[in-house]
């Protein structure tokens, strides 16, 4: 999936695109939205390692990255169709939560098309319902716990010290 940098890029391009038909202000909404859905990412790491060291996400996201065709289901509240929904309701209240919407949906079209170049479309759950039935099909993987005990599972070889994080994941406590 694509990185903080890549997202930062997508929105400061679009913003600026986006910035001489909605005005400044609604542009920067729509900006940050594109990059702040991505919190989600720290509040799924959290729930599932039980560690409040909010920095390996970064390594607990390329472990689950490189082994998403071993049948890893990604579940990130904020990219749900039902998360979207309420950002679109929102709007109803206050017209900058559209630009929100827009910018949740400009974010996962994004990061939809460029899982499908890699043929992953659908290791992401687009909805709470969806994940809640697909989860408990047979090889499903929803938990980082269970990846990192299979025994093929691909270690990324860069600048994180990833058995130091795995270790210390498994001392942890999932909060699911």
């Amino acid at each position: 999936m694509p990185g903080i940098k890549t997202h930062c890029a997508q929105a400061a391009l679009s913003s600026a695109a986006l910035y001489p038909f909605a005005g400044g202000l609604n542009a920067a909404v729509f900006g940050l939205s594109v990059v702040m859905i991505d919190l989600d990412h720290v509040v799924e790491y959290v729930r599932q390692t039980g560690s409040w060291k909010v920095w390996g996400v970064f390594p607990c996201t390329a472990i689950v990255d490189r082994n998403l065709k071993k049948g890893f289901y990604v579940f990130h509240a904020f990219h749900t169709v039902e998360f979207l929904i309420l950002a679109g309701l929102l709007g109803l209240l206050h017209p900058a939560f559209f630009y929100v919407a827009a910018g949740i949906l400009w974010h996962c079209a994004l990061d939809i098309s460029m899982l499908a170049r890699r043929n992953l479309a659908f290791v992401r759950a687009f909805s709470f319902v969806q994940y809640a039935l697909r989860s408990r099909s047979p090889g499903t993987i929803t938990r980082v716990r269970d990846l990192i005990q299979k025994k093929d599972v691909l270690i990324p070889e860069d600048g994180w010290n990833y058995p130091r994080w795995i270790e210390h994941w498994r001392r942890c406590t999932p909060l699911c």
